[in-house]
């Protein structure tokens, strides 16, 4: 996907496919290699020959409106289904296009259709928000009319059944204006002053506060029935407030913080709240789990998939929340800061044991299921191992080196070696090392050099203190 992001200026949106069987021989090269790109302009490779959006409400008014899609839709994630079906999101377009794979080569009626994903009213019971930066993890129902775009950022596609269903990740995001900076406004018309919305609709762009606000993203998960082509997708579930809910419940001080080293709780609620960015399906002892990564909140939420394939009585209930992300405020070195504080959680992939069994990646537990998580603000990587009970393994001893404060069930991989650094920690000793931080005993000093001070704090120095020295440092004085 092309996305043609706009900033200074609104390149032209495509959806390119490369014939990826190309790459499977080396060498190549690039130039020879197979593509077909595909805008969105009037023509045979639009069924019907124009593209128009369909379905539930989509938001095509970026910064500088235009009747052309090419420049209105900004496509970002892909998903593929086993009947040869693309679906294509457009994330700040909160528009989903459907492409058809067999039509690639002729390059006729490719582009089947584009369907607006539509909101999640707030305002309804059971889809309340916080959004308040006041200091209190409060997640509430407005009394006012409040819509959230869904917006979705990854999606996953899963046939259950008869039925082809995609899942999204609903994280909201604006469009860019010309400096490059999101295009938002606060409501100023609403309970909510400093929440920021879509001044392109409703109150945003009226300023009347009897008019519905429009919030980025929905700040839930979502399951869609695409299973009939060429017709807009049908919204099955959606979480509603499940993911605060549980964050205000897990996390009262932190829940809905940036993702800065430096954040306090509550400051991202008035813009996209956790921001659920990637999403996987995975299987875990014969049950479906669905696994939702927090962008701005850090971490990745574990969720319980009940009847998927009985769409009728299905449910998702809350399991466990797998994050290693520390806050400035809770004693932590800047040490353990760069060794376990990760955050910006983005993508999530969903490990099966007999993958995890057979790769050397440092700590994988071989046996259990793991989650991969990539986090855009550390630029690193998080692997999470899981239990069939959704325990989270690690080491719990908190003397051990690898010691991980948020391990549920301890899987014997303690070790206690690898930080610590032997040597004399005597500072007027002539050997003395400062990287050491246990003492060997092997300090020696010179007649020069001080010998102890009072070691002990009594005010005397005398023969206690001596004794203190040479069993804490050495053998003793020339």
């Amino acid at each position: 996907s092309g996305e043609g992001e706009y900033e200074m200026t609104d390149p032209k949106a495509e959806i390119v496919c490369i014939k990826v069987s190309e790459l499977a021989e080396e060498p190549y090269d690039w130039g020879d290699v197979l593509g077909y790109s595909f805008d969105f302009d009037d023509g045979p490779h639009i069924a019907g020959g124009s593209l128009t959006i369909s379905g539930y409400a989509s938001r095509t008014t970026n910064y500088y409106p235009s009747t052309n899609l090419s420049l209105e839709l900004e496509p970002s994630h892909v998903a593929i289904t086993p009947d040869n079906r693309a679906f294509v999101n457009c994330q700040v377009n909160n528009t989903l296009v459907e492409v058809n794979l067999g039509n690639v080569t002729s390059g006729v009626g490719v582009i089947q259709g584009a369907y607006g994903f539509g909101y999640r009213d707030i305002s309804n019971t059971g889809n309340g928000f916080d959004g308040k930066n006041d200091g209190y993890a409060l997640v509430e129902q407005p009394t006012e009319t409040i819509y959230g775009w869904y917006q979705p950022g990854d999606m996953e596609i899963v046939v259950s059944g008869a039925k082809t269903i995609l899942l999204t990740a609903n994280e909201g995001l604006p469009s860019k204006n010309p400096g490059g900076g999101e295009d938002v406004t606060n409501c100023s018309s609403c309970d909510y002053i400093d929440l920021e919305i879509d001044f392109r609709y409703g109150s945003g762009f009226t300023g009347n506060s009897s008019d519905p606000s429009y919030v980025f993203g929905s700040r839930s998960f979502s399951l869609w029935d695409i299973t009939v082509g060429n017709s807009f997708p049908t919204l099955i579930y959606d979480s509603g407030s499940l993911i605060e809910d549980k964050l205000a419940e897990l996390m009262p001080d932190y829940a809905n913080s940036l993702k800065s080293t430096y954040s306090s709780g509550d400051q991202a609620s008035i813009s996209r709240g956790p921001e659920p960015a990637g999403i996987s399906l995975g299987t875990l002892s014969g049950k479906d789990i669905l696994i939702v990564s927090l962008e701005e909140m850090g971490g990745s939420m574990i969720f319980n998939l009940e009847n998927l394939n009985n769409i009728p009585s299905f449910s998702a209930s809350y399991e466990s929340y797998a994050t290693n992300r520390y806050f400035h405020d809770q004693g932590w070195s800047q040490e353990d800061e760069c060794a376990y504080n990760h955050f910006g959680a983005k993508d999530v992939l969903f490990l099966s044991s007999d993958i995890t069994g057979n790769t050397s990646v440092t700590g994988v537990h071989e046996g259990y299921e793991s989650i991969l998580v990539s986090n855009d603000e550390t630029g690193s990587l998080t692997l999470f191992s899981l239990d069939s009970n959704f325990k989270l393994p690690g080491c719990t001893d908190s003397c051990a080196c690898n010691y991980n404060e948020n391990a549920t069930v301890n899987d014997g991989s303690c070790e206690f070696t690898s930080c610590v650094d032997e040597g004399c920690t005597y500072t007027d000793a002539d050997n003395y090392d400062p990287v050491a931080n246990l003492d060997d005993g092997t300090c020696t000093f010179t007649i020069d050099t001080a010998c102890p001070g009072d070691l002990d704090g009594d005010g005397w120095i005398i023969t206690g203190d001596l004794l203190l020295f040479l069993a804490l440092f050495g053998t003793g004085c020339p």
